[in-house]
């Protein structure tokens, strides 16, 4: 109460508010012991080492932080760290790490008027310089000045458009114009990233099968996500990632869909209409694939563990996570939903499904990316090969014993003349009696192996299905013996490294603190995720006015000068000393790039370009260089090592160096590569991997 009237007072005075925010710890990589990494969560205890000679090979970060669970399994006084767990890891004291807590408390970034100089939270305005690099104007100067301010052009509806969210759009707005009040926000869905990727079968797997099985499922992954327009500010609620298994991917996988991750935060309005809003987004994609002809589709019901989130960071305290039984009877009233509108055919559980499709192969169960089964079929079978190496010891051990049992009763008889012609037959008799025992236990190992590669393996399977049979559904969409008509997915594919997996969006929104705990952090969230996705996808290079630091669309670049542009606005009150030329960026894209396949391959060849030059620009000594990009190069490297901002990657100029070169980290092998932070950016995406390894393991 007190501090509603605080906050009151505050805005009659024509600040944002009273109070003072602080972001929520978020986890933090643990680099954890034998390859075995895991997370350090919130009030967390852990230890850091914070290292003074970042040069050393393979111990290149600032710090290096363990939880305590790991850090006390290791008994010895050194402990082994390193960037990369397949190179030779540092040996470190453990006396030189540091106890501490993850309880750090960041406070909210604040902005000053540029008129008034009142200090305002960024969040509470929705301040980003991104959008406005002149400065932050308040409302009442806004109005007390007639100042104009620039409208906010990244907004969810600007995104690209694909066949996939239009049916899903329309299908929801259709809804809500039926059930809710005409004032209810537009809903906009949009697929944020499409990519191609082949789901790799486990090591285990594949030496235990061989030709049986093949290398890799090819698949279509895809990120869903829906937004609405509340108090006129786009809101994202709802996520979801897929993947999609054509009729050209072998089999078992052809022609199925496995919904991986699915995860919501509970702004919709109205929202008794909110379960309804996301039954129409799961009931239309089932509809849309069944047109592409997919029979299967499969679903895992399984709730986050707690203090871990799927793809939105930091839900409301509020927003409790369901119970697994409780998710379960959310998916059947769902799929029942489905059935009466003639969507699904019918569904049941994986043990049923298992059982009345008569499987007796382990390479008949669908195997997906991430999925529960794909990692405890390689469980199930390191158990069984533990089981039979552990046979060969125990025979090995009885045939050395029956060795020895013969050795000493041949010294114990008595050795008289008429017996020595029986001995030596019995001698050849008991040589044959071992050979025979060696040919047998062959045999027998033969015989396991057999079993371990068929009957044992699908027993244990089976009582891990009857186990964990409510989880995961089986979704039949059509007769899977049907031939009808089907369409072909045009929908083109999507680059977005922000939303190519779960855990990039995550992890994105931890180092940003773009938290969904509250309305008010998630409009500031939802907007700095859209200033990301317009640039990550945007179709040309963007330039900036070396006046008034805006984007140009329509730009003047100098004849003479390397790198001095400036928009329309500016060309026409400041009169440059050399002669500038007109390029329409946008005119320029739509002529050379008709397709959207086009526009990627372009954008591929200018990453590459921009990476040639940087590669140059790192090796060139020579101050005259004639070079085109090499002056720029030099220039942008240097402001990317003095840069001051606390968040680099809201910077333009170091962006442009960034980019590319994060890019090229995804797939760089070289472990001596001379390109600057490429090291850096490929130690980043190996503790995300391991991160997500051990959310998977977790789930």
């Amino acid at each position: 109460m007190f501090m509603e009237n605080v906050d009151r007072m505050m805005k009659d005075y024509g600040y944002c508010c009273g109070r003072q925010y602080v972001f929520v710890p978020p986890a933090m990589f643990c680099y954890g012991i034998s390859g075995i990494c895991c997370t350090i969560p919130r009030d967390g205890d852990y230890f850091v080492y914070n290292n003074p000679d970042s040069s050393r090979n393979n111990l290149s970060g600032d710090k290096y932080t363990f939880c305590k669970k790991c850090f006390d399994s290791v008994k010895s006084e050194y402990i082994l760290v390193g960037d990369d767990p397949a190179q030779t890891l540092i040996e470190l004291p453990k006396l030189e790490f540091q106890q501490a807590k993850n309880d750090h408390q960041e406070q909210e970034p604040m902005v000053d008027c540029i008129v008034c100089s009142r200090r305002f939270h960024n969040i509470c305005v929705l301040y980003h310089e991104h959008i406005w690099p002149e400065g932050y104007v308040c409302k009442l100067c806004v109005q007390q000045y007639n100042i104009k301010r620039k409208d906010n052009r990244y907004v969810a509806h600007k995104l690209t458009m694909t066949d996939l969210a239009n049916a899903l759009e329309k299908r929801v707005n259709d809804f809500l114009r039926n059930e809710c009040d005409p004032d209810t926000g537009r809903v906009t869905i949009r697929v944020l990233a499409a990519s191609d990727r082949v789901c790799e079968v486990k090591s285990r797997l594949k030496n235990h099968f061989g030709s049986q099985i093949p290398a890799g499922y090819p698949y279509r992954t895809k990120a869903v996500f829906a937004f609405q327009e509340i108090d006129g500010i786009d809101v994202v609620l709802f996520g979801m990632h897929v993947q999609e298994y054509d009729s050209r991917c072998p089999a078992p996988n052809a022609r199925r869909v496995y919904i991986s991750y699915l995860d919501s935060v509970y702004y919709f309005r109205p929202k008794e209409k909110r379960t309804a809003l996301y039954y129409e987004i799961l009931i239309g994609y089932l509809e849309y694939v069944k047109q592409l002809g997919i029979v299967y589709a499969h679903i895992w019901a399984c709730p986050p563990s707690e203090g871990d989130d799927y793809i939105f960071h930091c839900h409301p305290a509020e927003q409790r996570v369901p119970k697994p039984k409780r998710l379960q009877e959310w998916y059947k009233t769902m799929l029942d939903k489905a059935i009466d509108q003639r969507v699904v055919v019918d569904y049941k559980d994986i043990m049923k499904d298992f059982t009345e499709t008569a499987l007796n192969k382990v390479t008949d169960i669908p195997y997906f990316e991430g999925d529960f089964w794909t990692s405890t079929i390689e469980d199930l079978l390191k158990e069984l090969d533990t089981e039979e190496e552990d046979r060969r010891r125990f025979e090995e051990l009885e045939s050395v014993k029956v060795s020895d049992d013969g050795y000493f009763d041949d010294l114990m008889e008595t050795e008289e003349p008429t017996e020595t012609s029986d001995k030596r037959k019995s001698g050849s008799s008991t040589t044959h009696k071992k050979k025979n025992f060696k040919k047998t236990t062959s045999q027998r190992r033969m015989t396991r192996k057999n079993m371990t590669n068929g009957s044992d393996l699908i027993s244990k399977i089976h009582t891990m299905m009857e186990k964990h049979k409510e989880s995961f559904f089986v979704v039949r969409l059509r007769n899977p013996m049907s031939n009808p008509a089907i369409s072909v997915d045009t929908d083109p594919l999507i680059q977005c490294d922000l939303m190519e997996s779960r855990d990039a969006f995550l992890n994105f929104a931890r180092e940003k603190h773009c938290e969904f705990s509250t309305l008010r952090r998630a409009k500031y969230s939802t907007m700095v995720s859209l200033i990301e996705l317009h640039s990550s996808t945007a179709d040309k290079i963007s330039y900036t006015c070396n006046a008034c630091r805006q984007l140009c669309d329509v730009r003047y670049h100098c004849t003479v000068c390397e790198d001095y542009d400036l928009c329309s606005k500016c060309n026409t009150t400041i009169k440059h000393e050399h002669r500038m030329e007109r390029s329409d960026d946008a005119s320029e894209a739509k002529g050379n790039a008709d397709t959207t396949v086009n526009i990627q391959q372009q954008r591929q060849l200018a990453m590459q370009r921009t990476l040639d030059a940087i590669r140059h620009a790192v090796n060139c000594r020579n101050a005259n260089c004639i070079f085109k990009n090499c002056a720029v190069c030099k220039r942008l490297l240097q402001h990317a090592k003095e840069c001051t901002k606390a968040s680099r990657n809201q910077c333009q100029l170091c962006n442009k160096v960034f980019s590319p070169i994060w890019l090229h980290a995804k797939t760089c092998a070289d472990q001596t590569c001379p390109l600057p932070y490429c090291a850096t950016f490929k130690n980043k995406l190996q503790r995300q991997r391991a991160a997500t390894m051990q959310a998977d393991r977790r789930r």
